[in-house]
């Protein structure tokens, strides 16, 4: 496991379980979203509203940008959900994880090294860690 994930675990008082590697890729790590919901709080991130970039909430798609700040640091990014990359009847939900999380890692300064599990398929997303669960970062 990297020293920067490990360091986030510890400083943010994460559990192991919160992390695991993809089966087909062991040099992907995933992140549960309530547990990045957990740092941004102990952090102190402050989001500004969204913004809607699209949206047809009968077709099922809709884009929202979020703005993120961590001390001096500003991050934003897009989620998004559409039925080509949700199979979740709420789509505005996934958007919103999907933005908030990706935030909080670049704020962090993880994003590119962890992703969210809300990023993966869900046939993909809630994994066991495949390390052994006495492994501690």
């Amino acid at each position: 496991m990297d020293e920067r994930l490990k360091a986030i675990i510890t400083d943010y008082g994460l559990d192991r379980s919160d992390v695991w590697q993809l089966p087909q890729n062991n040099k992907t790590w995933l992140i549960k979203h309530a547990a990045l919901e957990v740092v941004a709080v102990k952090a102190g991130v402050k989001f500004s509203p969204p913004t809607v970039l699209e949206a047809d909430s009968a077709y099922g798609l809709c884009a929202i940008v979020v703005t993120g700040t961590f001390g001096d640091r500003t991050e934003w990014s897009i989620g998004e959900a559409s039925p080509k990359n949700a199979k979740n009847a709420y789509p505005w939900a996934i958007a919103e994880k999907r933005a908030k999380d990706r935030v909080i890692l670049k704020l962090i300064g993880i994003h590119g090294l962890v992703f969210s599990e809300d990023e993966m398929p869900s046939t993909e997303a809630g994994q066991p860690a495949l390390k052994p669960e006495t492994e501690q970062p």
